[in-house]
């Protein structure tokens, strides 16, 4: 085991380990409880703080959440919507209605086409992830120059 910040044992658990009993205690990201226990749901380093109990991935990727400011590349224009790669696990979808300009039903390519960059912002993750987008916002648009390192 190795030491946390404050010198805690930071503990190793594995999808459906044990971490502990749920009693009295709430469940944070990582974690569920499965009748008086709490059991893992990813690889990660157990974490309990003010009585909630989080499993911290040892590794992760991005995952969108409402209100986050990313930059999308489009990859897909269908005649009323755009499909952007968000590097994430999941595409965002961009409608010609929450697009800063004026559209035409069809005319999607004309102002956003294959492998342009959008800044744009995360308006809403559902339950299922799927991640709507929006460009509508003051500094919201296409990326006319520069880099997007990974």
């Amino acid at each position: 085991m190795s030491q946390g910040q404050n010198g805690a044992e930071l503990r190793l658990v594995t999808p459906g380990s044990a971490i502990g009993p749920a009693s009295g205690r709430r469940v944070g990201t990582g974690a569920l409880i499965q009748g008086d226990e709490i059991i893992a749901t990813r690889v990660g380093h157990v974490r309990e703080r003010h009585g909630t109990v989080s499993v911290d991935p040892v590794a992760s990727c991005y995952m969108p959440r409402s209100g986050d400011l990313v930059i999308g590349t489009v990859i897909e224009a269908r005649s009323n919507l755009w499909f952007l790669d968000i590097n994430g696990p999941f595409q965002a979808l961009l409608p010609m209605s929450l697009a800063p300009w004026k559209v035409e039903f069809g005319g999607t390519r004309d102002h956003a086409d294959i492998n342009d960059s959008l800044l744009m912002r995360v308006q809403e993750v559902d339950e299922v992830q799927n991640v709507v987008a929006t460009m509508k916002g003051i500094g919201l648009r296409r990326l006319a120059e520069g880099a997007v390192l990974n």
